[in-house]
């Protein structure tokens, strides 16, 4: 199998495709922290892992995020990441006040890809 026939090819585009698209390095760490995490459960199958990268990243709407999510939001060009809190017209992350009129887009790490993916893949670990 030639290096270009390889998943990990697919895995490298999904990384250069984070760091492109999104600005915030703590948001981007999260990402890779939880592509780490799936790696830790198909560690044989890196064609898995590559599959579930793209569902890694979602977009929530402005009303269905629950508090303390962390969220990446866009204003203005610029992103904000961390825990959330909100009420009907601001949402806090961090030290920041962003009115909701104001948000571009809004999106979450989804920590259940692979579970989602192929649920047969998860087992409990049995202690001896």
């Amino acid at each position: 199998m030639a290096f270009w026939e390889t998943e990990f090819v697919g895995l490298m585009d999904f990384i250069d495709n984070l760091i492109v698209k999104y600005k915030n390095k703590d948001f981007i760490l999260s990402v890779l922290k939880e592509l780490k995490r799936i790696r830790n459960i198909v560690p044989l199958n890196p064609g898995i892992v590559s599959m579930c990268a793209y569902g890694i990243i979602k977009p929530a709407e402005k009303e269905e995020f629950e508090n303390g999510e962390y969220l990446v939001i866009t204003k203005n060009e610029e992103e904000y990441f961390g825990h959330t809190k909100s009420d009907t017209e601001n949402i806090y992350i961090e030290n920041f006040t962003i009115p909701r009129g104001e948000i571009a887009n809004i999106y979450y790490i989804k920590r259940d890809t692979v579970e989602e993916f192929w649920p047969t893949l998860i087992h409990e670990v049995r202690e001896k």
